[in-house]
């Protein structure tokens, strides 16, 4: 399959990791996203320390990739230290998308608060984050128009109290690293309207419930797609047979991404320029994509897509890979098949009957795949240091996989929004 153009870095800057995480609404649908980034430096590192105007250009450049495909409504926010408040660096970037959000270490100093109060009459809106009710952040908490609180390991009374007081101020309440439905039903019973955190990737398990025949349909053609001897003929037979598979094919094939001089319009056609591998990447990821149709399984797919083609591009450049670039493939698509599911991971692997290396990465065993996966994991939760440490332990070039990453991002959006049903933002 044709790679998306690579996005390449500026002559000023390094290439950047980019992370998003979700934030859902009330009816966990996606309202927007928290942009986080990092500067791949060739130290191993993943910190931000340069002067201002290079870190303010890092964060034009993060926010160039991570605000790509989103929906008209959606929002991102992206994290502001108190230096790049005091220049307007976020003047550079626009307002009816951009939410600055005032980091917690951000002292509410007069210059500061002048600052914010420029930046929200210029039209932005603003957000406070890891706000606990402390005193002398009156003045920010009254140009905010988003107040983030961590709500994790906070004790129910001292959550209602807080929730309280915050409702009593115009701001909309996100609560922020939500774990557990127990969490996200007790903040929602408090008034936030707006929620953030691993609940929303984790497996909600119910006890008793099984597979839909039509899932376990599903997990046995994927199976069969994990086979090296898979039957491309009997693959495109299916695809043939199946209405909206093949117009999400053709619809695939003569996207503008492939630059065809001639449009494609038979599946005959389409098995024969994309071949074995890329078919079977393609048909992987639309057979996902039909598991769910909430925003959260979205995310969930997009997430898996993107671990699945960054680290089958990165099999490349590992000294000594543990799988093949398709075995990579299968495992970030396969990685969250327990939350797609709500089934633990345990009982859906025997229906793929995948290889012994690859279920003991998915089930959690130590493993150079399964820290792969972790890499994979670390860099798309925007959890940079955890990245960093694996990165040297892998032996792997934080600059060329930065630039890996960002491709495998572009890949999945694109891939996806002709391989599902009904697109996606």
């Amino acid at each position: 399959m044709p790679a998306c153009p690579p996005v390449p870095p500026s002559d000023a800057s390094l290439p950047v990791f980019v992370a998003r995480q979700p934030i859902f609404d009330r009816d966990q649908r996606v309202w927007g996203y928290e942009l986080l980034f990092r500067q791949a430096q060739g130290d191993q590192t993943a910190r931000i320390d340069d002067p201002d105007a290079a870190t303010a250009r890092v964060i034009a450049d993060g926010f160039a990739l991570g605000s790509s495909g989103l929906a008209p409504h959606q929002k991102i926010l992206i994290n502001f230290p108190a230096r790049l408040l005091l220049s307007h660096s976020a003047l550079a970037l626009p307002k009816s998308i951009c939410i600055p959000e005032i980091l917690e270490t951000v002292a509410p100093e007069p210059e500061v608060i002048a600052a914010c109060a420029a930046i929200k009459k210029e039209g932005y809106q603003l957000a406070l984050d890891d706000f606990v009710g402390q005193p002398g952040y009156e003045a920010l908490l009254a140009l905010a128009d988003i107040v983030k609180v961590d709500v994790l390991g906070m004790e129910q009374a001292a959550l209602v109290d807080l929730s309280r007081t915050l409702l009593r101020s115009k701001a909309v309440l996100l609560a922020e690293k939500v774990e557990n439905k127990e969490v996200h039903d007790l903040c929602r019973a408090c008034g936030f309207q707006l929620f953030q955190g691993f609940y929303f990737s984790k497996p909600q398990i119910i006890p008793g419930r099984t597979l839909s025949s039509g899932h376990m349909a599903k997990l046995q053609l994927l199976g069969q797609l994990a086979k090296d001897d898979y039957d491309v003929n009997e693959v495109a037979r299916t695809i043939a047979q199946d209405p909206s598979l093949s117009f999400r094919l053709l619809r695939h094939l003569n996207s503008a991404a492939f630059h065809l001089t001639r449009k494609i319009d038979s599946i005959q056609q389409a098995v024969a320029f994309l071949g074995g591998r890329a078919l079977r990447q393609w048909l992987l990821v639309a057979t996902l994509s039909d598991m769910g149709e909430s925003a959260r399984s979205k995310e969930l797919f997009y997430s898996c897509v993107l671990r699945g083609r960054f680290l089958s591009t990165c099999a490349g450049i590992m000294p000594k890979p543990p799988l093949s670039a398709d075995g990579f493939f299968l495992l970030g698509v396969f990685s969250q098949l327990d939350a797609l599911l709500g089934q633990p991971m345990a009982e859906i692997l025997p229906v793929l009957g995948l290889s012994d290396d690859l279920e003991r990465a998915l089930l959690g065993g130590d493993s150079p795949a399964a820290r792969a996966l972790h890499l994979a994991k670390a860099l798309c939760e925007g959890d940079f240091e955890a990245a960093a440490r694996l990165l040297l332990y892998m032996g792997l070039p934080p600059e060329e996989t930065a630039i890996l990453h960002t491709q495998a991002a572009v890949w999945a959006r694109t891939l996806l929004e002709t391989s599902s049903g009904d697109g996606m933002a």
